[in-house]
């Protein structure tokens, strides 16, 4: 493989389907989906996407890999906890990696806790249930992200990895200077500025998420004192390990 691949190294909630759907469009930045996601593409109804890690890496190096050799791919910490043993890094030899995460961490653990509560993921899938209001739930998911966080950046430092760091809210603001960042990161030049014709999703975040965010900090916010971190809760089925 060549110089140019590159991992995605991210949380939910955090743009990664719709960055990965912008680097796809150009044509030469590859397309960092979440290749190694067998179930999920199954429940999508890619009804003959593989279930075992070497088809799934195959399709990593297929469809993940555009025209000019560049492969992009998107791990999570989970993700990578249910990779362990098995070589993607290898057969990929990634030499970047990107660190996309979100800024306010608030917004992204109620964006969690929302699409768990009514099952929409994405702007393009119906929803298939109610969003309410959980303290609890959102502190919890916080409490994962905060965790998962802290090993993707010990995972960084034990393998001496300097990523790109980027924000959701700086990709929100400025796609084209987001997708410009990691081609010049990886080394590519670019043919062309992203292609929105192929960009099928939309920003979920409406006036509820700021309801609940505003709702959220008044009521667990206290300068005064450190939180306790105490393990993640298994909150209805959320966060599972």
């Amino acid at each position: 493989m060549g110089g140019h691949n590159y991992v995605v190294m991210t949380y939910a909630r955090c743009g990664a389907t719709w960055l990965a759907q912008l680097l796809g469009s150009t044509g030469c930045l590859g397309r960092p989906e979440d290749w190694f996601n067998g179930k999920g593409y199954r429940k999508r109804n890619v009804g003959d996407y593989p279930l075992d890690r070497a088809g799934q890496l195959a399709k990593v190096l297929s469809d993940g890999r555009s025209a000019n050799g560049v492969t992009g791919l998107k791990l999570s910490a989970t993700r990578l906890d249910e990779l362990a043993g098995f070589d993607w890094a290898g057969p990929l030899a990634p030499s970047h990696f990107i660190h996309l995460n979100r800024a306010d961490r608030v917004a992204r653990a109620i964006s969690d806790v929302r699409a768990e509560q009514t099952g929409q993921w994405r702007s393009t899938t119906a929803q298939a249930g109610e969003p309410r209001y959980d303290a609890a739930a959102i502190r919890a998911a916080l409490v994962k992200h905060a965790t998962d966080e802290a090993r993707i950046r010990l995972y960084f430092a034990v393998n001496g990895i300097v990523p790109l760091e980027l924000d959701y809210e700086a990709l929100e603001a400025d796609p084209e200077g987001a997708v410009a960042r990691i081609a010049d990161f990886i080394g590519i030049e670019r043919t062309g500025a992203p292609d929105q014709s192929q960009v099928t999703l939309d920003v979920q975040r409406d006036a509820l998420n700021e309801e609940w965010r505003a709702r959220f900090l008044a009521e667990a916010g206290a300068l005064d004192a450190l939180p306790r971190i105490d393990p993640p809760r298994r909150l209805g089925g959320m966060f599972r390990r």
